[in-house]
């Protein structure tokens, strides 16, 4: 008789352990789903000149640090349904980037160095394909991308999640294009 009291005890706990594991799953689920589009990079705060202008001149940049750049240069032209970070796809940052591949002894050099040199030149006709390499090298689960942005979900990407003033920019550049 205390086996099956113990029995139903353990089975409500087990059931209420479930019944919370479930609930946990589901909100956690949902949390991760908003209004946003999946254009969007997930934080709440637009980029500042200043912090990328930051993040770029580093004399003393390691590999991780400069995958992990590209890898947020390429949301701005992506398609993926999540995206954290994002630092303006121009070719003064790409050049940037370039140099600092050059300079170095990354061992992954040769790789980073054929995509930089061909956002140097404005060809982002691969950008969906980097955005997936540098994905995987930094482990990535969720966001992978499926495409590449339109022009105009290019620009409405940046107005969202850049300064004013960089998007302006980006314009006036010709990095971004307005339709």
């Amino acid at each position: 008789m205390k086996k099956k009291g113990l029995y139903w005890i353990l089975g409500i706990l087990g059931a209420c352990i479930l019944t919370a594991g479930v609930a946990y799953g589901v909100k956690y689920a949902m949390d991760g789903r908003t209004d946003k589009t999946s254009n969007e990079v997930a934080t709440e705060t637009k980029v500042e000149e200043a912090e990328v202008k930051q993040q770029l001149e580093k004399t003393d940049m390691t590999e991780s640090a400069v995958i992990d750049m590209m890898h947020k240069m390429t949301h701005q032209k992506v398609k993926a349904d999540q995206k954290w970070g994002a630092i303006p796809m121009s070719v003064e940052n790409a050049t940037k980037v370039r140099d600092a591949i050059k300079a170095s002894d990354f061992k992954n050099k040769v790789a980073l160095l054929e995509i930089a040199e061909r956002w140097v030149q404005r060809d982002f006709s691969k950008v969906d394909q980097d955005h997936n390499y540098f994905w995987k090298i930094q482990g990535g689960t969720i966001g992978k991308a499926e495409g590449i942005l339109s022009k105009t979900e290019e620009l409405k990407f940046a107005r969202r999640n850049y300064e004013d003033q960089i998007v302006q920019k980006l314009l006036e550049v010709g990095d971004l294009v307005e339709k």
